[in-house]
């Protein structure tokens, strides 16, 4: 077919025009960032584990004495607001002759104080594990113990007669002690109350603690 110079020249004109637009669809394309792909791990790991540089937040400790019937006895950090069982899981837990009925497992444990394990058959067993001799007309009265251990931070003077080597007027006195001066921080600190002996110390050590 014979084209005259002017449909020649359109025809020039349009296949540029065609060019050109291809050309710029082309460009926009390479210019368009490829999408990110989100791994269904990289939505669920939480911003303070993957930021660098965020302290965790710690549980305050405290430190206890754990003693007597426990397979592990001695010093042991355990976090504030423990309970005294949970300080004698901390030191291995109780021993098979361990008489945990003798003390109050649901309290508190204080920092810097000591919680005492008696074992069975010993000084921290119950009255009611005793043979009764009171009728006996040769038997020695036994010697007295309460029946439970004590706080001595909270307990009374008549609470504190029932501590072996404990009569009235040494009870008052620790008691007139702890007003004046305030609360103990152990139990060797019964030492500092006048007349109160090491020995008187070893008798009632099994049966205080402090809170």
């Amino acid at each position: 077919m014979h084209l005259s110079p002017k449909e020649r020249f359109g025809y020039a004109a349009l296949g540029a025009m065609l060019l050109v637009g291809l050309g710029f669809v082309v460009t926009q394309r390479l210019r368009r960032p490829a999408p990110i792909e989100l791994h269904e791990t990289s939505r669920s790991i939480p911003a303070s584990v993957t930021e660098p540089g965020v302290p965790r937040e710690s549980t305050p400790k405290i430190l206890v004495h754990v003693a007597g019937a426990v397979l592990h006895p001695g010093l042991v950090f355990i976090p504030a607001g423990s309970r005294v069982y949970e300080a004698i899981a901390a030191a291995g837990g109780p021993t098979a002759d361990a008489n945990a009925d003798a003390i109050n497992l649901a309290a508190k444990a204080v920092d810097g104080s000591q919680i005492l394990v008696p074992h069975r058959g010993g000084v921290g067993d119950n009255l009611s594990s005793a043979p009764d001799l009171s009728h006996s007309p040769t038997s020695h009265p036994r010697t007295k113990h309460p029946a439970s251990i004590l706080d001595l931070n909270s307990a009374t003077p008549d609470q504190l007669q029932t501590l072996p080597g404990i009569g009235a007027a040494m009870a008052q006195k620790i008691a007139d002690y702890r007003s004046i001066h305030g609360p103990f921080q152990s139990v060797e600190d019964l030492q500092v109350v006048p007349g109160f002996g090491k020995r008187k110390l070893d008798q009632v050590r099994p049966w205080l603690i402090v809170q």
